[in-house]
């Protein structure tokens, strides 16, 4: 209970500075011509009086420092001058000012935006069961300097039957597609041309509907379109 009493005093002198600073003032002053009265009373001189009062305090400077220590927050208290001197010089010279939160800004949002980044990809798990053990094949063709390809069926195809590494493998192809609604309006959309193996690999439910299933890959099967809201 003592230094919560102590806490709270101070959170109370630090909005009251102005108030105790001037109370301060007033009891030391009471003090010290009290103490020259008594000294005058003992035959000494004015100034010697007043000197004697002095050292009989110890220094009125020392005793207002010590009297600061017990209403003071220390580093928060420096803290909020620094703070306020901060304002004080942006305030006054307003281009350097713009400048500053202008540099601030941009370095926040930059942060920002690669730190969602790496959250999204390094940080956070995908949404799939076993994330760890999922993995990307791409094909590469160091002689047209391309480092990722799409894999073709029958690349796909020469993977499975040759597959010792992984439990289940699925191929998609992403591209690109226009979509006409009902009103003659054109979107373009995303699509991934994938085979059925990609879904239950995900771990991927519908929501409504179905998935595709095997004899959807069967060469000559009419098309199968899987919708998904926008990610």
């Amino acid at each position: 209970m003592t230094q919560l009493r102590i806490l709270l005093s101070r959170l109370v002198g630090l909005f009251r500075k102005g108030s105790l600073e001037h109370d301060l003032d007033d009891e030391l002053r009471f003090h010290v011509e009290m103490e020259t009265a008594d000294n005058l009373r003992k035959g000494m001189s004015p100034d010697d009086a007043h000197a004697a009062a002095l050292r009989r305090f110890g220094g009125v400077t020392q005793v207002k420092e010590t009297y600061r220590e017990t209403y003071s927050l220390g580093q928060i208290e420096i803290l909020m001058q620094d703070v306020r001197y901060g304002i004080r010089m942006l305030r006054k010279h307003r281009g350097f000012a713009l400048a500053a939160v202008l540099s601030l800004a941009l370095g926040i949002g930059a942060n920002t935006a690669i730190f969602s980044i790496v959250d999204a990809l390094l940080l956070k798990p995908l949404p799939y069961p076993q994330p760890g053990r999922l993995a990307v094949l791409w094909p590469r063709s160091p002689a047209l300097s391309t480092r990722h390809e799409w894999f073709g069926p029958g690349q796909y195809m020469d993977l499975l039957t040759q597959n010792r590494s992984f439990d289940e493998m699925a191929l998609s192809v992403g591209a690109v597609a226009q979509l006409v609604r009902s009103g003659g309006q054109v979107e373009r959309v995303s699509t991934l041309s994938a085979s059925s193996s990609l879904f239950r690999m995900l771990g991927a439910k519908p929501l409504y509907g179905r998935l595709l299933l095997p004899e959807d890959d069967q060469p000559g099967n009419p098309a199968v379109a899987v919708l998904s809201y926008e990610a």
